[in-house]
């Protein structure tokens, strides 16, 4: 079995497949991937077979507003889609 890169290049940037101090991750039943990207602020989704991420909250800039995040460290996504975050 081979691996494929799809995040990462060793490299402190934001891009869509960029991760800075990525902590926690969480799969979800249809094997989609979700990482709390805590130095980017934001959460990133990976659906099944994509080679490139997705923002699905945060806006890549620290902050306290309803649409930013400081810091965030784990992340869970409930059967309805509900996205959980501690931040």
């Amino acid at each position: 079995m081979s691996g494929i890169i799809v995040a990462g290049n060793n490299t402190n940037e934001s891009g869509a497949s960029q991760l800075i101090r990525p902590r926690g991750i969480f799969v979800d039943d249809a094997e989609t991937l979700y990482v709390a990207d805590c130095k980017n602020h934001r959460i990133q989704r990976w659906s099944n077979g994509a080679s490139s991420g997705v923002t699905v909250a945060g806006t890549e800039v620290i902050g306290n507003s309803l649409t930013q995040l400081e810091s965030p460290t784990a992340v869970i996504v409930d059967s309805n889609g509900y996205i959980y975050i501690a931040d």
